[in-house]
């Protein structure tokens, strides 16, 4: 489906945020920024929404000492309202929200115990592992119903993003390629301090250096489930699969590379 592309009247404040943080004026860009959100709700135009969201993090990270928490509420919020693949990005979102709270405060969270009772609208509550676990949720989340997300093209949602050049959406031609991109940053690093099974996932079978319908047939079954390795494993896999005999040259070349680039590393 394509997406509403009624942005013409939003551009006369979009200037007024874009000069004011030029100006590092952050608490007044961010009024706008309100304002545009408030309009855009109203409108019912979510892609609209979804920009002025990451300009709301981006200026409540300057302003406000509980950003992250505040991040994750808004964001909630929005994916109680939007749809496909709206909800998705916003998921990919989320889990990017999490992983950075989780590498700025990994260490002063190490002695933290696992609490059952933690306020889900509140990630300073959270343990460790909940951070985790709720990362990799959201990441997979945003990969819902992948065959809907690999036949939506990139280019329709080039006013949220912030490359568009013709190398990227080479790269990420469809918003499957995007949010999956997305996903393998976070699933390339496998030192989540967090406690996991005896018998860890490992990258272990020739398979992972050979042909496509060699990496395909790789067995990804494990109860590992927080194995960044593993989904990486998997959405590697599913790329493979979508990008095997299609239109996209680009983009199954790179997947290849960054199958190669993890293992070796």
């Amino acid at each position: 489906m394509k997406q509403a592309t009624n942005f013409s009247s939003y551009e006369a404040e979009w200037k007024k945020v874009d000069s004011l943080d030029q100006k590092n004026l952050p608490k007044s860009a961010l009024e706008i920024v309100n304002s545009i959100m408030d309009k855009a709700s109203k409108d019912g135009n979510q892609m609209m929404q979804i920009k002025a969201l990451v300009y709301q993090l981006k200026y409540a990270d300057q302003l406000e000492e509980n950003s992250f928490s505040t991040a994750i509420q808004k964001i909630n919020h929005l994916q109680a309202t939007n749809q496909e693949p709206l909800k998705q990005i916003l998921a990919s979102l989320k889990g990017e929200v999490i992983s950075s709270y989780y590498q700025q405060n990994r260490w002063k969270l190490r002695g933290r115990s696992t609490t059952q009772n933690y306020d889900l609208g509140d990630i300073t509550t959270w343990d460790l592992k909940t951070l985790a676990d709720n990362a990799f949720k959201s990441y997979l989340s945003s990969l819902q119903n992948p065959s809907k997300l690999q036949s939506i093209d990139t280019k329709e949602f080039t006013y949220i993003l912030t490359d568009t050049s013709k190398r990227s959406l080479e790269l990420t031609p469809t918003i499957y390629d995007l949010l999956a991109s997305r996903a393998l940053l976070f699933f390339e690093n496998d030192e989540l301090n967090i406690e996991r099974p005896v018998d860890k996932f490992s990258i272990n079978d020739e398979a992972y250096f050979g042909t496509e319908a060699q990496f395909l047939k790789v067995n990804t079954d494990s109860k590992d489930s927080l194995s960044a390795y593993l989904h990486y494993s998997k959405v590697m896999q599913d790329l493979t699969r979508f990008h095997s005999n299609d239109k996209y040259p680009v983009a199954r070349l790179t997947n290849h590379l960054n199958l190669q680039s993890m293992v070796i590393h």
